[in-house]
């Protein structure tokens, strides 16, 4: 493990997940939380919305119970961490916002984006033939060797590090395997890591023109949003988009912080491309078991 102070960290914070798991099971849940909360000392008890706030932090994918991966990711957001992929991300968007005029753009409001959620689920649904194609065993998910041989055969250049970066950050079910809402997000991210630039941005191997066009679509309504050019959302973002907005589009300020507060998975009051992607995949109603035509590659 290398050093001492590394084998520590690493120990203490498996210590504090089990301190957290009061039933055993390996996954977190409200009881747990409140449990390990009552038994503390009077000393060191967290006030109750405390608690339940850090939860919701904590579980990412919205489905009342925190995988060790989950916390893991949220105790890595909390003190302060990056992954190197989301700070190349970020640099992208940042990039590529440098070159993005408004003017030219159909997205005027939040609104715009809502009414295309039936264009991103048609062309995001175009991927589900790719996802089956390399789920070999037909168990609903794609593992690691699985994800390398489809970035392979998409013709993606990414190194084995990028790949393993991909498949950590985006899979949020431990060692499950990616599901197919997870497998959309590393495929726009990488379009987006890839295919954006000046250079070569006529020239992609995504597949189809539609599948294209949904995930030029998808950043230019992150870039919208974008208002700073910093690569991540914040409520002063959305305040200014929501008042840049054409009076016959604005949207209403509640709907506006509602949407915000959906994105922001981690509750760090800032929202990262790939937490967008996650939430824009949930508006539209697509998740892992979705049944549409499948498209050879």
């Amino acid at each position: 493990m290398g050093s001492p102070e590394l084998k520590s960290t690493f120990d203490t914070i498996i210590e504090a997940f089990l301190f957290l798991d009061k039933n055993g099971d390996g996954k977190l849940d409200k009881k747990d939380m409140t449990k390990a909360m009552n038994d503390n000392s009077p000393r060191e008890k967290s006030p109750p919305h405390i608690t339940m706030t850090r939860f919701r932090e904590m579980d990412w994918n919205k489905d009342g119970k925190v995988g060790f991966r989950e916390f893991l990711f949220s105790l890595i957001n909390w003190v302060g961490i990056d992954s190197s992929n989301e700070v190349h991300v970020t640099r992208k968007l940042m990039e590529v916002k440098k070159r993005y005029v408004p003017g030219n753009s159909s997205i005027r409001s939040l609104n715009s984006i809502i009414l295309r959620f039936p264009q991103f689920r048609q062309g995001l649904e175009e991927i589900s033939g790719v996802f089956r194609q390399f789920d070999v065993d037909s168990n609903g998910t794609i593992d690691h060797e699985e994800l390398r041989k489809c970035l392979h055969k998409l013709q993606f250049d990414c190194t084995e590090d990028e790949i393993n970066d991909l498949f950590e950050s985006c899979s949020l079910g431990r060692n499950k395997g990616m599901k197919f809402n997870e497998f959309i997000v590393v495929l726009c991210l990488i379009y987006l890591l890839t295919c954006t630039s000046s250079s070569n941005h006529t020239a992609t191997p995504m597949g189809s023109p539609e599948l294209k066009s949904t995930f030029d679509t998808i950043i230019e309504a992150f870039l919208f949003l974008d208002k700073n050019g910093d690569g991540k959302l914040d409520k002063k973002d959305m305040t200014k988009a929501m008042n840049d907005n054409s009076s016959r589009e604005k949207s209403p300020p509640h709907i506006t912080m509602t949407r915000f507060r959906e994105m922001d998975w981690n509750k760090d009051g800032k929202v990262g491309f790939r937490e967008f992607l996650f939430s824009l995949i949930n508006w539209v109603g697509i998740d892992s078991s979705n049944e549409v035509h499948v498209t050879v590659i």
